[in-house]
């Protein structure tokens, strides 16, 4: 097979996507110049079956297209906005395709350095070399009508070089009405050139004033073979089968290594009978192609023809008549084809599939690395080692490899207790199921679905696991995927990668349960609160408020504050195994968790691939990213930082992975800078024990202080002098040293922004999203950005120049949402929509945080504590000073617990109770039945039980009252919990106890390995106790069916709820949904008095007084193309004379429809014209309203109403 090469230039938007997805001839490359750049200065092409490959500099003008069968890489030291360069590998040679663009401007004739140095790389390593070029340059050689300067350059330049133009005859490749000429020109090495075959200008109409040049490379290139199985289209029925018969024809598993692999093995082989290999189609036609495009193309190319066989005015008219008609023809099919999508569009995951894609924009190829000593990689396998190289360094430290001497540590893990069948069960359903396998290519779904098949086997392996002390082979074989890090400006430097460790999620499985032990027993109460990195309830924020928190208060106190930002070079993959091994050992870890972690880390083997070449290396240093047990092992580093840190230390340190920051305060700089400085002796001396090393280009400090003078003393990292800086992003937040804010939400604002024109791109005034999906992805994507940390800029929300900033990303998206008038009033329209003023919503997402920090431990405040009215602290203590709920014991617990459950837990089908009514009359003599049931109301809430034995008498019941704050779920927990703790009191025991409850949520919680609810923990241990003397089973039961026992149980709950004797409020611990409810409503109560102080929107507020969410709900229900009519219905802003005349459209504002001489306003058209009378009585329901009445009328009669009419139909 030949590489066929299509070299096309100058393309308009929507031919390179037609040239690409219609009409790519099969071609494998396409070389192409002046593509079309979109807005945000990209190329982008939207089909999976290519590769784009060209330079990540802006509006690029020369890429290549490669069917991704080919195996090539960018040659990125040879790529520039007008050259792209690539390898090709073939079988083992290598052929460098090149696509340049050379500009006309005479101060830069071709050819450019970037070309002369591409063809000197070629001819030293005896690469051939292919080149398609617009070159702007005329010259008789390769059929111009004449030569010029450039032209006669150029050629020179190429018989010096020994490159030979294969153009041939004198067919222009440029062509306009009045001008014709051969610009464009195919060049190539000496010794390819009896390899290139067919070379001709196209007749293929590229809709561009450039030619289409085809030709064929006589060459047999490495394919990628398109073939593989979707694991989405698996017949899982026959996978279990599959797998189930594989398993029971397995003996025991005796050796580690053997198991492991026979597992692997017999789900692969599962999975690959039950999934079929497809190979990937090309050359599809895109879906919004028509047979009218067919016949349009055939015009053009019939035109054409006759154009190229006798040439006149007429014919060259004819020809662009029925290529411009085509050309227009393929817009519009695209754009239907693109609004049928959008409003076929219901689901929000599809929705959301498609913004990511559309936000991801271009991803960076990986292409040629500069190696250490300054040249560039030439090979795939080259570019991998160096790689390889760079993130994953070979150990230096001889005593790194000796293993560390584990017959001191006496502490001896339960090997059975810690990895037990449910621990198995909720590690493997952890993971997401189609996330991207290891290398042994095992998806987690393959284990999900057959986990009840192989569980057994599983735990089998991993207690050997722990018992051995080491992995399964198999296990240690790690992939390594390199992902570009977005926004660099080099991407030759292997250091703008961050390699991505794609384990066995059979591996993962056992780290994930480990972890879970080393959290709930080792790590408990022991890790420091300034370490805010990788922990359950602790994030981002809770590190930039404690940082914000410390400058606010030094400048209360009118100190001088110092913040040294540091940041570590390839932390995780530099670190000192055993330096990690010892921080393990002082938390008290069991010697086989030792000695397991190490056998882990100190014979990993990561391997990276690109088009079948692989590169290997064996790891002895360093932790993998995405490793479960990683995050774990890197906080234990952390910790033992802070260990060497005294008490009584001057400066305060924070920790977030490999973000670390130093805070000193005191009365000048000098003292400050003194004690950071040995801040900085203790953090080098660390890093150099541990293997690695702080980054002194990105090491920063900053100076807070009130003073209008400071002085900047020299701080030194590794000898060189550290910058001062007035500005620094830190973990997303930019920080200036007045606390200002402003650049901080200016950046903020520039991200949403992007994200916002993306999403409207999928909607228009006619067609687009629904308004529900609309609205959801405004919210869901574009609203956070802007919120994100607003805890410690919650300031700003009271300075009007940083709001509006904000206030106009809010308005394009509501104008998006309701599609309508741009002199629509954002207040009015932010009501329709249910939708809060930035401002609000920044405060309370502000109040939610501050939620959490007050549970986990991070809101520090002195007592008696006195800070400024503008620090962000005191600020959120005002808006939540009329909140009573979050002072109050919550029910969700900081640390998750880890319970095995001995009960049974069924939910069987509601027809399985249809079909049998259930008497509460147990039919055994050693059955005991057990109803419960939970009850609230506006006032309070309650439960109740009864307990029945075999001959029908009631042994217990109960009812309780359990206030006003706690919900039904809740309530469901304390009857189960309270009729447990009767039965025990009562010695029940050797009983078979049927629990029926009617709350799924509740069974499926106490199922639940893992326990994150203090009643759920609570529960779970009682009914364990009575399931340890007993057998105990929980039951679902459908609720108000008529089951006997059931409606007993809810006549007890509510007799427990009319209570007089209530519990006290706080006496159960708050739900988080009872907190958020109450923040809810206090940003309605807010928003409502925003609304109601609004000066303006007066014709809003007599449609919606309210705040609230009735109309959204009805609005979200219409098409998108009644947006508009609904907007100028509910807002005022219509083609009413009214509003035309204050535009100065119209030059009265009378109604013209009737003679009672009124302003023809929204009001007087829906309540009092009586040219539609008739109308209003039909769809209203009377003659004429009052204008009270407007906020009663539903939507859809005020709809039909108005359709009635046609007062709004357009002319």
């Amino acid at each position: 097979m030949a590489i066929e090469t299509f070299f096309v230039l100058k393309t308009p938007e929507t031919d390179l996507d037609k040239i690409i997805k219609n009409n790519g001839f099969g071609r494998l490359l396409c070389l192409v110049q002046e593509p079309y750049v979109t807005t945000d200065k990209k190329v982008k092409i939207f089909t999976n079956k290519l590769q784009l490959l060209c330079s990540s500099e802006d509006s690029p003008r020369a890429c290549i297209i490669a069917n991704k069968k080919l195996k090539c890489f960018l040659l990125n030291q040879f790529s520039n906005c007008d050259q792209t360069a690539i390898n090709v590998k073939v079988k083992d040679k290598n052929i460098i395709f090149c696509s340049v663009y050379c500009a006309g401007e005479p101060a830069d004739p071709p050819p450019s350095n970037l070309l002369i140095n591409l063809v000197k790389y070629a001819r030293d390593n005896n690469i051939k070399l292919i080149c398609g070029a617009d070159c702007n340059s005329h010259n008789e050689c390769w059929g111009s009508t004449d030569n010029n300067k450039r032209g006669i350059d150029l050629m020179d330049y190429f018989l010096n070089e020994n490159l030979i133009v294969i153009n041939k005859g004198i067919k222009p490749t440029f062509r306009v009405k009045n001008r014709e000429e051969v610009l464009d020109i195919t060049f190539v090495s000496g010794c390819v050139a009896d390899s290139i075959h067919n070379w001709k200008v196209s007749d293929y109409e590229s809709m561009s004033d450039h030619l289409a040049i085809d030709f064929i490379v006589n060459f047999e290139p490495l394919i990628n073979d398109n073939i593989y199985r979707n694991v989405r289209k698996t017949d899982w029925a026959r996978y279990r089968n599959e797998l189930f018969y594989l398993r029971e024809n397995t003996g025991t598993i005796i050796d580690l290594d053997h198991g492991a692999q026979k597992l692997q093995d017999d789900i692969l082989k599962a999975f690959h009978l039950s999934c079929k290999e497809v190979k990937g189609r090309t050359n599809k036609k895109p879906p919004w192609w028509s047979k009218e495009l067919d016949e349009t193309k055939r015009q053009v190319i019939k035109y054409k023809r006759r154009l190229d066989r006798y040439r006149t005015d007429e014919r060259y008219e004819e020809y662009r008549v029925a290529r411009n008609k085509h050309s227009n023809l393929v817009k519009k099919e695209k754009n239907k084809g693109w609004m049928k999508l959008c409003d076929q569009m219901s689901k929000l995951d599809t929705a959301a599939k498609i913004q990511k894609v559309m936000k991801s924009g271009k991803r960076q190829e990986i292409g040629t690395f500069r190696k250490p000593d300054g040249t560039y990689t030439t090979t795939v396998t080259e570019s991998l080692q160096v790689l390889i190289d760079k993130h994953f360094p070979t150990e230096t430290n001889p005593l790194n490899d000796e293993p560390l001497d584990h017959t001191g540590n006496q502490n001896k893990l339960d090997i059975n207790k810690v990895i037990n069948i449910e621990a198995v069960r909720a590690s493997i359903r952890s993971f997401k199921p189609f996330k991207a396998p290891g290398y042994d290519g095992i998806y987690p779904v393959l284990l999900q679905k057959g986990l009840d098949i192989i569980e057994q086997d599983i735990m089998k392996i991993y207690r050997m696991c722990l018992g051995e002390g080491r992995s399964p082979s198999v296990w240690l074989d790690t992939r390594v995927a390199f992902i570009p890090k977005p926004g660099k400006k080099d991407y030759t430097d292997p250091g703008c990668t961050r390699p991505i460790s794609l384990g066995s999620y059979s591996a993962k499985g056992l780290e994930r349960i480990l972890s879970w032990h080393i959290n709930s027993t080792l790590l408990r109460d022991k890790l420091d609160k300034d370490i805010y990195s990788y922990r359950e309830s602790v994030g981002c924020e809770d590190a930039i408020h404690n940082l914000v928190y410390r400058i606010e208060k030094s400048q209360e106190q009118y100190l001088v504050c110092m913040v040294l930002f540091l940041d570590m070079s390839a932390a995780f993959n530099n670190v000192s195994v055993n330096g990690m091994l010892k921080a393990l050992r002082d938390i008290g870890a069991e010697k086989e968790l030792m000695k397991w972690v190490e056998h882990m880390l100190k014979n990993r083997k990561v391997y990276a691939d690109i088009d079948g070449e692989v590169v290997w290396k064996l790891i002895k240093r360093g932790i993998p990213q995405g490793g479960i047990l990683s995050v774990i092992l890197w906080n234990l580093i952390m910790l033992n930082l802070k260990g060497r840190i005294q008490a009584n230390h001057p400066t305060f340190i924070n920790i977030y992975g490999d973000d670390k920051h130093s805070i000193a305060t005191g009365i000048d700089e000098y003292y400050c800078v003194k004690n950071l400085q040995k801040d900085i002796t203790i953090f080098e001396a660390w890093a150099t024990e541990h293997g690695l090393q702080f980054s002194a280009d990105k090491t920063k400090v900053m100076i807070f202080s009130r003073k209008r003078d400071t002085k900047k003393h020299d701080l030194f990292i590794r000898g060189q002098k550290i910058q001062y800086v007035s500005e620094y992003k830190y973990l997303g937040v930019w920080i200036s040293d007045d606390l200002s804010w402003k650049k901080h939400i200016t950046k903020t604002a520039q991200k949403a922004n992007f994200i916002m024109w993306n999403c409207r791109t999928m909607m228009n005034r006619t067609w687009g999203l629904n308004p529900k999906i609309s609205k959801w992805l405004y919210t869901s994507l574009v609203r956070p950005v802007m919120s994100y940390a607003s805890l410690v800029w919650i300031k700003s929300t009271d300075i009007d120049s940083h709001m509006s900033i904000l206030e106009r990303i809010q308005r394009r998206g509501c104008l998006s949402v309701l599609n309508a008038m741009h002199s629509t009033p954002t207040a009015g329209m932010e009501v329709m929509l249910n939708l809060q003023p930035i401002h609000i919503h920044l405060c309370m997402t502000a109040i939610t945080t501050y939620k959490r920090l007050l549970v986990n431990g991070n809101w520090r405040v002195q007592q008696g504590e006195v800070l400024d009215d503008k620090c962000h602290m005191n600020i959120i203590k005002r808006l939540t000073s009329k909140m009573q709920t979050l002072h109050l014991p919550r029910d969700k617990m900081i640390h998750s617990e880890y319970i095995t459950t001995l009960f049974n837990t069924t939910i069987p089908t509601r027809d399985s109770f249809i079909l049998k009514n259930l008497k509460p009359k147990p039919p055994g003599e050693n059955m005991i039945y057990c109803f419960t049931d939970g009850s609230k109301d506006k006032e309070s809430s309650g439960y109740g039980y009864i307990i029945n034995d075999h001959e029908g008498q009631v042994k217990m019941h109960g009812y309780f009252n359990t206030g006003k704050l706690a919900t039904v779920y809740q309530t469901e927990l304390l009857a189960i919990q309270e009729a447990a703790f009767r039965m025990i009191n009562s010695d029940i025991r050797n009983k078979s106890i049927t629990f029926f409850i009617d709350n799924q949520s509740s069974i499926k919680s106490l199922g639940n390995y893992i326990v994150r609810s203090n009643i759920v923990f609570n529960t779970k241990n009682m009914v364990n106790t009575l399931a340890s003397f007993n057998q105990v089973t929980l039951s679902w039961i459908p609720g108000h069916s008529g089951q006997p026992g059931n409606e007993v149980a809810d006549c007890l709950a509510r007799r427990g709820t009319e209570m007089k004797i209530r519990a006290p409020g706080h006496s159960i611990p708050l739900a988080e949904a009872v907190i958020n409810d109450e923040i809810k409503q206090l940003g309605r109560s807010i928003h409502q008095n925003y609304w109601d102080r609004h000066p303006k929107c007066r014709q809003t507020k007599m449609m919606l007084p309210k705040t609230n969410a009735n109309l959204w709900k009805q609005i979200s229900q219409q098409p998108r193309k009644m947006m508009n009519l609904i907007t100028q219905i509910y807002t005022g802003h219509t083609i009413l004379k009214r509003h035309l005349h204050v535009m100065t459209i119209e030059d009265d504002n009378i109604c013209e429809k009737c003679d009672v001489g009124e302003a023809e306003t929204v009001e007087h058209f829906l309540c009092r014209c009586p040219a539609f009378a008739r109308n209003r009585r039909n769809h209203l329901g009377q003659i004429s309203l009052t204008k009270n009445e407007l906020p009663n009328l539903s939507l859809n009669n005020v709809l039909k109403f108005v359709k009635s009419t046609k007062r709004f139909e357009m002319d």
